[in-house]
């Protein structure tokens, strides 16, 4: 290998060998199953609306017409793209008068994050910036240096530079995001997730609240990383229940 590796944190920060209700590969083969399935149901749906252009990225929008008053955007990934797929849901929301949630699940809890934190995010107008309510964290990741010492390294080869800089925790990303008093930070970590999840959690929502946020931490019981974004594909189950109690709390 061409980087420190550790094996303490390879074991941290995979999220699988945590996993109990079935085997590490198992849970894996089972969330790819999941994400290709319930995306395949939603994207059929009569409601959809899909692949609409945003400059350099595309959209898929469910039930645009809902009556919540709210939009709840996930992000998986996109990296830089992301912005510009945000800055268009956010004139989107204005125009249907609605208020924006986002929400991304481990890695995708890193963008929705990143993106808050972001320049393009702190040059929006007053408007834009109260359309986002809230964001929503699935068993999030906010500190990349440790990722340094795993084998994902092998394929992100970021610099110790690029790791504190697209890390949520950093102080000058804690200092953008925080300026922001009326957005709500929540996190949703299952109860068997790694340690290293669960204390990135913490710290990330201690940070956070010594700044003035409004912050809040849920642990669901019985969960762990996969099954805990894996139930938001049903309603009535604890994390489907917890999202949007956290949602209409304001």
């Amino acid at each position: 290998m061409d980087f420190e590796y550790s094996e303490d944190m390879e074991d941290l920060y995979m999220p699988s060998r945590w996993v109990k209700r079935m085997s590490g590969d198992e849970s894996l083969a089972e969330y790819a199953r999941w994400t290709r399935e319930e995306s395949d149901k939603a994207r059929a749906l009569p409601s959809a609306r899909l692949n609409i252009h945003t400059g350099n990225t595309t959209v898929d929008i469910f039930n645009e017409d809902g009556g919540s008053g709210k939009l709840v955007v996930f992000i998986s990934g996109g990296y830089w793209v992301v912005e510009f797929g945000l800055d268009w849901i956010i004139k989107f929301a204005i125009r249907k008068n609605k208020k924006v949630w986002l929400s991304g699940h481990s890695a995708g809890s890193q963008l929705c994050a990143m993106a808050l934190s972001s320049f393009w995010f702190s040059v929006l107008s007053t408007q834009e910036q109260q359309t986002v309510a809230g964001v929503i964290h699935l068993s999030g990741v906010f500190d990349l240096e440790p990722i340094l010492k795993t084998s994902v390294q092998r394929d992100l080869k970021l610099t110790e530079e690029e790791a504190k800089k697209y890390s949520p925790l950093s102080t000058e990303n804690i200092n953008r995001i925080s300026s922001y008093k009326h957005i709500v930070h929540n996190q949703m970590v299952g109860e068997f997730d790694s340690p290293a999840f669960h204390q990135q959690a913490q710290d990330y929502r201690k940070i956070l609240e010594g700044k003035g946020c409004l912050t809040s931490l849920t642990v669901m019981p019985n969960l762990d990383h996969f099954n805990l974004a894996l139930d938001l594909s049903y309603p009535g189950t604890p994390s489907t229940t917890k999202f949007i109690q956290l949602m209409n709390q304001l």
